[in-house]
């Protein structure tokens, strides 16, 4: 990009990136919850951390749109929330709470009433990522670190992360069938096709739809 920038500004007379040969990236598979450790994690779900985990789990969120999500952005009457980072296509997004796991809108009241901030959850990425997360799978026995003052330690790099959540969410929605541009709407991926923007009573209806397919 810069070169490019470069070559349209008349700093250099060719785009020399095109020339670079980079070394082949292997994709590393991204580590998901297994079914046993969902089991787990509703076994425990009234513990708040855990609710977190699974939160994310069924709603794709990244760590940061959930630290961000705004009381003011949580439709619980209609069962959507508004969120989003990062790109255009995830910001601002509606995502329906599954109709089938209705413990996701009580963990959310929950939280709502609880915080004091006009978050819903009321914490930091951070403290969600460490106090909350890691916290909960190391309780769980479901990653293996220690807590340090800079935080937690891991005994290797395959382990389970906030981000886990959102490859899990992905998974289990191909897997039961939702369709692709569905799933890519709800998560907020900016590759998926549409010729025109649509009412959001249209689209909820279509996603809220969409989202029944999840079950515990």
């Amino acid at each position: 990009m810069l070169c490019k920038f470069a070559v349209q500004n008349d700093v250099v007379p060719k785009d020399y990136a095109s020339f670079a040969k980079l070394p082949k990236f292997d994709k590393k598979e991204k580590i998901i919850f297994t079914p046993d450790q969902i089991n787990t994690l509703w076994k425990h779900s009234d513990d708040k951390r855990v609710q977190v985990v699974l939160f994310m789990i069924y709603t794709g969120l990244r760590i940061g749109e959930l630290a961000k999500l705004k009381k003011s952005d949580v439709h619980l009457d209609d069962g959507y929330i508004i969120c989003g980072e990062k790109t255009e296509a995830g910001k601002n997004r509606i995502v329906p709470l599954p109709p089938a796991i209705p413990e996701l809108s009580s963990f959310l009241r929950s939280w709502i009433q609880s915080s004091s901030h006009d978050t819903a959850v009321g914490k930091t990425v951070k403290h969600i990522r460490e106090d909350m997360f890691y916290s909960a799978l190391a309780d769980l026995g479901m990653i293996s670190a220690e807590r340090t003052s800079a935080g937690f330690e891991f005994a290797d790099n395959n382990h389970l992360t906030p981000h886990s959540c959102r490859h899990t969410f992905a998974s289990m929605c191909a897997s039961a069938g939702m369709k692709p541009e569905q799933l890519q709407k709800i998560i907020g991926h900016a590759n998926y096709q549409t010729t025109a923007d649509v009412y959001i009573h249209n689209d909820l209806d279509t996603l809220r739809q969409a989202m029944s397919i999840l079950h515990k």
